[in-house]
């Protein structure tokens, strides 16, 4: 009794272990019949080709094209001709018919691409993605919403394009989005610091051309500027450039806090003002990003500005030399005005009249200005002073000189004003 109940749990084990073993037996690996491929599926069809690589249901079932590899569910299951691709993720490049040397890593990374030279990293990166070549995405959904346009990079989750067909456009940055061709976007708009230890803009004689410094505006283009100091709605932003996007690119870009950016008072220019004021001063300025569709913005660069500051800055510093100029000619003139008329501005004293005299004669002085002590003096020849008459008032007057004190001959006078010697003259006296 004890025998017949054990037997039928050893014959259960023993078809469990036929059941594992017949799954395992149904592993085909084939490369004896199509030269130097593999396969390992369940219950697959050996793939042709040469140089391929099949890894899981579904995965590269029917191939023409050489070095291929595809590991996952379904990947790379419609590939006919095409070749040198990399497929790792369920779905991954699973309608790419005759595209070449792509790579696709993640859960339906690059669905639905049938184009060259693409390469996604991460769920669903370049999902959308037809015609579109050449393009880079490394993140959860990153280029998501790309399709035919070519030459994107998308780096970060959920870094994307605005549009399906952009060219030659960067998004860095979780959420970070690119909205016209031939752009870099870094970081989405909640970043408010992006920093390293310096930062240059080519410049090298060779290789430019058409070099005019007369079409630089200076001041008829910067004095129409009006800086403002302003708050910039990162939300806003940020739903315009996601209008869009996947649900799960959109998400990224919006699940963010946007209350610290939000917040940071910014100067500078309102874009919109400065084209304008370009117009205004028939500036060509290449220091305006214009929107060149209906998903891209207004943008300024700001090092531009540097350019046109500089040549107000000269346009300025001639007007000012110009001006000194003047002053300088103006002084001058002024200057010499004042010598033509010094004798008018000063004190001084005239020729006594008569002269030669016998009994009196007149000296007309001029002095000018408030004083504390003034005298005219009169002295022989010897320097002995003979006579003093002191003088009471500024301004034009005169004094008589009377010879009772005066024996005949010559004689000097002079006027002193506080001490200080102003004129002197000779007088001769007759009997």
């Amino acid at each position: 009794m004890k025998t017949s109940n054990k037997l039928p749990k050893i014959l259960r084990k023993t078809k469990k272990l036929q059941l594992v073993a017949g799954i395992v037996l149904s592993l085909t690996f084939s490369n004896s019949l199509h030269a130097q491929n593999a396969s390992y599926s369940v219950n697959s069809i050996p793939i042709g080709g040469s140089l391929n690589a099949a890894f899981g249901v579904g995965a590269l079932p029917s191939v023409s094209g050489l070095a291929n590899v595809a590991n996952g569910y379904l990947s790379m299951n419609a590939n006919t001709s095409g070749s040198y691709n990399t497929a790792a993720g369920a779905y991954s490049l699973n309608r790419n018919v005759s595209g070449n040397y792509n790579a696709a890593f993640g859960y339906q990374a690059l669905l639905g691409t049938m184009s060259v030279n693409n390469t996604a990293i991460g769920f669903r990166s370049l999902y959308l993605n037809t015609t579109g070549t050449d393009n880079s995405a490394n993140g959860f959904a990153a280029l998501y919403t790309n399709a035919t346009g070519t030459f994107n990079t998308g780096l970060g989750s959920g870094a994307d394009v605005a549009s399906n067909a952009l060219t030659n456009a960067t998004a860095i940055g979780a959420g970070a989005i690119v909205n016209t061709s031939n752009k870099v976007r870094i970081g989405n708009a909640t970043v408010t610091v992006v920093e390293g230890p310096v930062a240059y803009t080519f410049s090298d004689g060779r290789f430019k051309n058409n070099v005019k410094e007369e079409d630089v505006k200076g001041l008829s283009f910067i004095s129409q500027l009006r800086p403002v100091v302003y708050n910039l709605d990162t939300n806003k932003i940020t739903e315009f450039w996601s209008k869009n996007l996947s649900e799960e690119a959109r998400a990224v870009s919006m699940n963010q806090n946007f209350t610290n950016a939000n917040n940071i008072r910014h100067s500078g220019f309102i874009a919109q003002e400065v084209v304008e004021a370009a117009k205004k001063a028939n500036y060509n300025f290449n220091g305006i990003h214009t929107p060149e569709n209906e998903n891209d913005n207004y943008s300024l660069a700001y090092s531009e500005f540097v350019v046109p500051l500089v040549k107000g800055m000269q346009e300025q510093q001639k007007m000012i030399e110009n001006l000194q100029q003047q002053v300088n000619d103006l002084q001058k003139k002024l200057e010499s005005k004042f010598t033509n008329n010094q004798s008018v501005l000063v004190s001084s004293m005239e020729q006594n009249v008569p002269n030669p005299f016998s009994r009196e004669t007149e000296i007309k002085y001029n002095i000018v200005g408030q004083f504390r002590s003034a005298h005219i003096v009169i002295y022989d020849l010897s320097g002995k002073q003979i006579k003093t008459v002191p003088i009471k008032q500024a301004g034009a007057s005169s004094v008589i000189i009377t010879s009772d004190q005066l024996v005949a001959g010559l004689y000097m006078y002079s006027i002193w004003v506080d001490g200080k010697l102003i004129d002197s003259k000779r007088m001769v006296v007759t009997n």
